[in-house]
């Protein structure tokens, strides 16, 4: 193998184990997020949530709610909020606890009080500090 091969095949190698290392890391702000999952929401992931047409709710296996005009999908999480807008858990990664100004936990009842259904799980919501 002539040494350009090698080089270009040293290169592909570190491209795929980088991106593999990069995959795993975990931001400080989604290791925080997911201790208030776990310990102040009671959260776990994994688990499914059945609700009853009266409103009832319990951890089971469904993930819809049933109402007079439609089913609405339960997230399998609690909601994420930065800056007002819904975002995904992945998101997260993006940001570092330095770019925080305020994180807020809404338990299930508020949650699902203010943002309907889909909050069921709780909701954190974010405020990022503004940039310079």
């Amino acid at each position: 193998m002539d040494s350009k091969k090698k080089h270009i095949l040293i290169l592909l190698l570190l491209f795929f184990v980088g991106i593999k290392i990069n995959a795993q890391i975990k931001s400080d702000l989604t290791v925080k997020i997911d201790s208030i999952f776990k310990h102040v929401l009671n959260f776990t992931p994994g688990t499914k949530t059945i609700i009853k047409n009266n409103g009832d709710y319990k951890t089971d296996t469904m993930i819809s709610y049933a109402t007079r005009d439609a089913a609405i999908a339960i997230p399998d999480n609690p909601l994420i909020i930065i800056n007002k807008k819904l975002v995904e858990y992945q998101v997260l990664n993006n940001y570092t606890l330095k770019d925080v100004k305020t994180i807020n936990v809404l338990a299930r009842d508020a949650s699902v009080e203010t943002y309907g259904p889909q909050g069921l799980h709780g909701a954190v919501v974010i405020t990022l500090n503004k940039k310079k």
